[in-house]
């Protein structure tokens, strides 16, 4: 089935490059701050940006990545890659709403790209469903 076959990219493609990000934020995380403004100038902020742009987008990515690999793993990854994908977009969006300003290029490329991930995981959910609804299966 095609759908299968979609979803399984998808979910490798946008797990594996949350994980590599996450790699950075790991054992890189002053490249990944600078360009966005951080100042990882003391234990504390350089545990915390570890911590969230690190060990959390390491776990998250490998185990969206992970979804791929089986088709009963498939929706519980898609839902995944929906919730957190489409929390920063709705964290960008109330940003922008309370008028923080305008962020930098690089995040609305982030941005953009949390979108399309988001948007193709609801998507593709659909799609699951559809079929299997169209399957009589419940």
């Amino acid at each position: 089935m095609k759908i299968q076959k979609t979803t399984s990219v998808f979910l490798f493609v946008s797990g594996l490059a949350t994980a590599v990000i996450g790699l950075g934020g790991l054992f890189a995380p002053e490249l990944l701050a600078a360009p966005l403004g951080f100042a990882l100038d003391n234990a504390s902020a350089r545990n915390e940006f570890r911590a969230n742009y690190g060990g959390m987008l390491f776990l998250l990515g490998g185990l969206t990545a992970m979804g791929a690999r089986r088709r009963e793993w498939h929706g519980p990854a898609l839902a995944l890659a929906l919730c957190f994908s489409g929390g920063l977009v709705l964290g960008r969006l109330v940003s922008l709403l309370l008028g923080d300003g305008a962020p930098g290029l690089p995040l609305y490329i982030f941005g953009g790209i949390e979108l399309l991930v988001a948007t193709g995981a609801a998507l593709l959910l659909r799609c699951r469903s559809a079929a299997v609804q169209g399957a009589g299966i419940s």
